[in-house]
């Protein structure tokens, strides 16, 4: 869904240093934040998205909670996280992190548990609450496109074919977004046997684009392409098309990439865990929240009720809706927490030839 890249572990680095630059530990909610007051550190994405995710989430929390929510574009990541918890400089409340991510950093001691004393799992749907975070999106990945330019939703196939649809496609270096699997499913591979990935086969699909393939550090730059027209089709999300259509372009979007989570977490160590909890407490029970949310970008909140009073077209673009299960591959983040790795060295070896 966004980039997280290693120049944010780098970036990161500057920051532990100078936390004036980059957002400090909150001493007007003393010790752990308690309540009435204070504030905490959300390290998020920016773009559309945060636009989004501060009028579902923060700016409701604040209001009902009195804690200020302070919002750092900071491109949370894994990397990022151990590297504060391992210095105990921790310097976010909440880092919202990819799925496989999550599982790792809560598999490696990097984040706090989720206080479900305090979290109504009765008010979370089903698989929105993990052990070491919350739900913050579920979205749909697929595929952007100029309707100028293509007269009917694209496929991994068309994407992957510059004869028949030539122009610019942009593909992500963030690899856990699904750059890997799109190769393979528009070398047509099933989605039902996409894992485990073949990387070779995944890396020799991608060369065939030759200089057609941008590769993006994050899914606001390929908007930026798809909007000018210097790309014809982009790997993106649906939050980040709706803001585009609605401004008018002549862009859409094919529902057709990942289905897959990112996560609300609360790094082992921050200065205002108390408050951090109180905020994953609120976004779990607030059903207005999630709604607000899958409005604004078609993607899911954690609340069960979520999709309450929803349009049908806004419905069918959920990650939930049955059209979208139909065509879109759940991402396999056990596979992505254990091999991670070895994918990411495999696509940098590509990227940097």
């Amino acid at each position: 869904m966004v980039q997280r890249t290693a120049a944010a572990v780098v970036a990161l680095l500057a920051c532990v240093g100078a936390l004036s630059a980059c957002g400090s530990s909150d001493k007007d909610a003393g010790a752990g934040g308690s309540g009435g007051g204070g504030s905490i550190t959300v390290a998020g994405f920016g773009g559309a998205y945060g636009d989004a995710e501060k009028a579902a989430y923060y700016d409701p929390f604040t209001k009902a909670t009195g804690i200020k929510v302070k919002i750092l574009q900071a491109e949370p990541s894994l990397g990022a996280v151990e590297l504060q918890v391992k210095r105990k400089n921790v310097i976010w409340d909440i880092a919202e992190l990819a799925g496989p991510d999550q599982i790792t950093a809560c598999s490696n001691g990097s984040l706090e548990k989720v206080d479900y004393k305090q979290v109504r799992k009765a008010d979370l749907a089903a698989g929105k609450g993990f052990e070491c975070g919350i739900v913050s999106s579920s979205f749909t990945e697929g595929i952007g496109y100029r309707t100028d330019k293509l007269h009917k939703p694209p496929t991994w196939q068309d994407f992957f074919d510059t004869q028949r649809f030539p122009g610019k496609r942009t593909m992500e270096k963030y690899i856990q977004d699904g750059t890997l699997e799109y190769a393979l499913l528009g070398d047509g591979v099933a989605k039902e046997g996409l894992y485990p990935l073949d990387l070779d086969r995944a890396i020799r699909k991608m060369e065939g684009l030759g200089d057609d393939l941008v590769l993006v550090d994050s899914l606001a730059q390929a908007s930026q392409l798809l909007s000018s027209g210097d790309a014809a089709m982009i790997q993106t999300a649906s939050g980040r098309i709706i803001p585009l259509k609605n401004a008018g372009l002549p862009v859409d979007f094919a529902p057709i990439g990942l289905r897959a989570d990112s996560a609300f977490t609360i790094p082992k160590g921050a200065k205002n865990a108390a408050n951090a909890q109180k905020f994953l407490a609120f976004i779990a029970s607030c059903a207005s929240c999630s709604q607000t949310m899958a409005r604004l970008t078609a993607y899911s909140g954690p609340n069960k009720n979520g999709a309450d009073g929803l349009s049908a077209a806004q419905k069918a673009l959920l990650p939930t809706s049955p059209t979208v299960i139909a065509q879109a591959p759940a991402q396999d983040n056990q596979w992505w927490s254990e091999n991670g790795a070895k994918a990411q060295a495999a696509f940098d070896k590509f990227a940097n030839r």
